[in-house]
């Protein structure tokens, strides 16, 4: 039986992939302490100084990291992600504050507590009291966008916030 932070990293498998990017210069600011809860003031200095960076972030509902070949499974379960993953940085270390699909993923783009999200089942929408990542990243000029493949995360769950396209990919499961 899978361990409780087993479990977390299975809920999301975070992985961040900025190219080249991660070799460059840190930020020339400190990460907020707080999340990010609204817009910045119009006299905050910039987050970064260096080129635009190539930002992935790619969540995988349920996944049970000991499976994967890169992690040491002795089948090859996952060859394409062991390919992505020679040149990117991954997260070995990823807690979730809650083991629910939507509100994990809710508190994964915002960076909030589910209490502050609004989001504490799978059915919750996300409040309008929080920013998403994706929010940020578009106001910083980025092109947003998300694969979905999950019915539980339809748009009316307001976790499309911030995507310049959010591609709702029907399954043929149901979701409420």
């Amino acid at each position: 039986m899978p361990s409780k932070v087993e479990l977390s990293l299975g809920i999301f498998v975070g992985i961040v992939a900025a190219g080249l990017s991660c070799r460059q210069a840190p930020p020339t600011s400190q990460p907020p302490s707080q999340p990010v809860t609204g817009s910045r003031p119009e006299n905050a200095g910039p987050l970064w100084t260096g080129p635009p960076m190539s930002v992935l972030l790619l969540t995988i509902d349920t996944l049970r990291p000991d499976y994967l070949s890169l992690n040491g499974y002795d089948r090859a379960t996952s060859p394409f992600l062991d390919d992505f993953l020679a040149d990117a940085f991954q997260f070995s270390r990823a807690i979730t504050p809650i083991a629910r699909t939507t509100p994990a993923l809710a508190s994964l783009l915002t960076g909030a507590y589910p209490h502050t999200t609004g989001v504490r089942t799978l059915t919750d929408s996300l409040s309008d009291e929080v920013t998403s990542i994706a929010e940020v990243f578009r106001e910083a000029g980025y092109q947003t966008v998300a694969v979905v493949t999950n019915n539980v995360l339809k748009p009316e769950r307001r976790l499309d916030r911030g995507f310049d396209v959010y591609d709702m990919e029907r399954d043929i499961r149901t979701a409420p």
